[in-house]
């Protein structure tokens, strides 16, 4: 894989390029996860959208037509090569038990409601603290 500017979506910028021409990967987005090529929408919602049998004219629509069709095409054709990978992306966003497990590393825990509370709070760069406005 090399660094290039992405062709597809005629947004210049460094984007990690994949086999399929819509997809890239982004160093410092979204994890470096596969992404739709100029865009933040990662792959992984496509293929979610499409395993619970969306057509691509809907999923096109939803993404306010920032997307041509072919972006998702490729997006869903790069699920069905990378399969493995995506369905694993797919669980650790949208499972419950996954997302407790990210919300237990962060020190939450759900309420009695269901509302998350932190028991400590986040690490921010130069403490934790918010400067006084």
């Amino acid at each position: 894989m090399a660094i290039t500017t992405s062709e597809a979506s005629g947004n210049p910028s460094n984007e990690v390029s994949t086999e399929h021409p819509y997809v890239t990967r982004r160093p410092g987005v979204l994890g470096s996860r596969p992404i739709v090529a100029g865009q933040r929408i990662p792959v992984w919602q496509i293929a979610q959208l499409f395993r619970d049998g969306r057509p691509v004219e809907e999923i096109v629509a939803g993404y306010a037509s920032r997307l041509p069709p072919a972006a998702v095409y490729d997006a869903i054709s790069y699920y069905h090569d990378h399969r493995d990978e995506i369905d694993q992306e797919i669980w650790q966003n949208t499972s419950a038990e996954a997302l407790d497990q990210q919300m237990a590393r962060l020190g939450g825990q759900r309420d009695e409601r269901g509302a998350v509370r932190f028991t400590r709070q986040p690490d921010r760069p130069g403490g934790n603290r918010r400067p006084k406005e």
